[in-house]
């Protein structure tokens, strides 16, 4: 059932996709979109880095993003105060209250993302855990981390869109070795969360390749729910 789109045009295809095929449906926004189901973008990563041609999407945000989610915080003021608002609605007092989170202060996201990266289930250190099997034993089968934690659910302002990704190694005829990605995703907003997201993932990509001291392969994203929210689409 899944189609495979490639690079920036695949992009855009998988845009036209969702505007050709996409069913209306409601959501929790209560915005309404148009959506359909399982698709998967492929970048090559390692031939050129996938900046959007479609929209500007700063790379300094996409990194900053995941740089705080990389260091574990929860407390979003610390993006606002550089610019980057991706949380304020989110994680606004009244929004915190709607989701049950009552003792956060606003502004944070509760256990979601990086709490999950660095902390999981409150002892385990997943950043560390993939750098350290990453250097030492790269063609394991495990290098896999998740944001997805049922049990903390109900304390995060979001649960994960981009909830899971993994590494494999690939050997090459020369000797050296080729680092890939596959990244997982539940609920993509394709317009707006995808471009800045891709960044992301190749950014950090590229980064544990260099660690590693690896080539940069393919990055593979699995998409599950791909819509486009009405307010988005010129009728």
């Amino acid at each position: 059932m899944s189609v495979v789109y490639y690079d920036e045009e695949g992009y855009i295809n998988l845009m036209k996709d969702v505007l050709k095929n996409g069913v209306k449906t409601p959501d929790r926004t209560g915005v309404g979109c148009y959506k359909v189901f399982d698709r998967k973008l492929v970048w090559n990563v390692g031939k050129q880095f996938p900046f959007s041609t479609f929209r500007s999407n700063p790379l300094s945000m996409a990194y900053k993003e995941f740089w705080f989610f990389m260091k574990g915080l929860t407390d979003t003021n610390i993006l606002y105060d550089q610019g980057v608002k991706f949380w304020e609605g989110n994680t606004t007092r009244e929004f915190l209250d709607d989701r049950g989170l009552k003792h956060l202060p606003a502004g944070d996201m509760g256990k979601a993302y990086g709490y999950q990266w660095r902390n999981f289930s409150d002892e385990f250190d997943q950043l560390m855990e993939i750098s350290n099997t990453l250097l030492n034993n790269p063609y394991s089968r495990r290098m896999l981390t998740t944001f997805w934690n049922p049990a903390q659910s109900k304390q995060m302002a979001l649960t994960p869109c981009w909830h899971s990704h993994q590494f494999v190694c690939i050997p090459e005829k020369d000797g050296s070795t080729t680092l890939n990605m596959k990244v997982m995703n539940r609920s993509l907003d394709v317009v707006f969360g995808e471009s800045f997201a891709r960044q992301q993932y190749a950014l950090y990509l590229t980064c544990m390749a260099k660690l590693a001291n690896m080539n940069v392969g393919y990055m593979s994203c699995d998409l599950t729910d791909i819509h486009m929210y009405e307010n988005q689409i010129e009728f």
